[in-house]
C-alpha cells in the first residue's frame, strides 16, 4: 500500500511511501509547520484509492478539532479518540486486533503524541510493542508530535521513515540527519528512510 508523502521539492515528482516496507512513520515539527495538513492530505489521497474493504483506520486526535470530519467515515474501526483513556483503549484494541489474520491493513494515526507521552510516560512502552509487532500483522503507526524528544530511542529505531517539518536545527539533525529543518517553509518537510538519503518534499493539497 502506497501512501502520499509529498512532491519532491526539486523535481515536483510525487513521492509515495510503501507503508508495508517502512512499517511505521514518525512525524515531528513545530506548531503550524504543516503536520496536520500533511495528515489530511495523505488521508484524502489514500482513502480515494483504497475502499473500506481494503483499508481501516484508527485515529487519535488530542486537539479534538483536526479530525471530526472523519467521524462517520466507513474506514473507521472505532470512534475517533480524544482522551487519554481513549488512546489506551485504542492501543489495547490494536494489540488484540493483530491476532486476527483475516483483516485488511490498519493505519493508526495519532496527532500530538507528545501530549500523550508526557501525561503517561509508560504509554511509550505500549506503543513500542505495537510498533514492533504491528507491521508484520498489517497494523501501521503514523505518529505526529511537536517535540521529537517525545519519541523514545526504541520508537525511533522502529520507524522505517521519519518526516521533519520545521523544528530546531539540533532536533532535525537527530531526527532525520539534516540540520536544515529550522529554515523549512510551512508545508515543506525533510523525509528520511533507512538506508536512503533524506529528501525534501512539499505537500500539495
Amino acid at each position: 500500500m502506497n501512501l502520499y508523502l509529498g512532491h519532491r521539492a526539486d523535481t515536483q515528482e510525487e513521492i509515495l511511501l510503501p507503508i508495508e516496507e517502512v512499517g511505521n512513520l514518525l512525524i515531528a515539527g513545530h506548531s503550524g509547520s504543516g503536520k496536520s495538513i500533511y495528515l489530511h492530505t495523505m488521508l484524502k489521497k489514500t482513502l480515494s484509492h483504497y475502499g473500506p474493504e481494503s483499508l481501516k483506520l484508527v485515529i487519535y486526535d488530542d486537539k479534538r478539532v483536526e479530525f471530526p470530519r472523519y467521524k462517520d467515515d466507513p474506514h473507521l474501526l472505532q470512534p475517533i479518540g480524544m482522551k487519554a483513556e481513549d488512546f489506551q483503549n485504542q492501543v489495547a484494541y490494536l494489540q488484540g486486533f493483530i491476532e486476527n489474520k483475516e483483516k485488511p491493513p490498519v493505519l493508526f494515526i495519532v496527532d500530538e503524541f507528545a501530549d500523550m507521552a508526557y501525561q503517561n510516560p509508560r504509554i511509550r512502552e505500549e506503543v513500542e510493542r505495537l510498533m514492533e509487532g504491528g507491521p508484520a500483522n498489517g497494523v501501521y503507526l503514523i505518529l505526529a508530535t511537536q517535540v521529537e524528544s517525545s519519541y523514545s530511542e526504541k520508537m525511533l529505531s522502529l520507524a522505517g521513515a521519519k518526516m521533519s517539518f520545521t523544528q530546531f536545527e539540533e532536533d532535525g539533525l537527530r531526527f532525520v540527519g539534516d540540520r536544515n529543518t529550522e529554515t523549512l517553509e510551512q508545508g515543506t518537510a525533510i523525509v528520511a528512510r533507512k538506508d536512503k538519503e533524506p529528501i525534501r518534499v512539499k505537500i500539495e493539497y
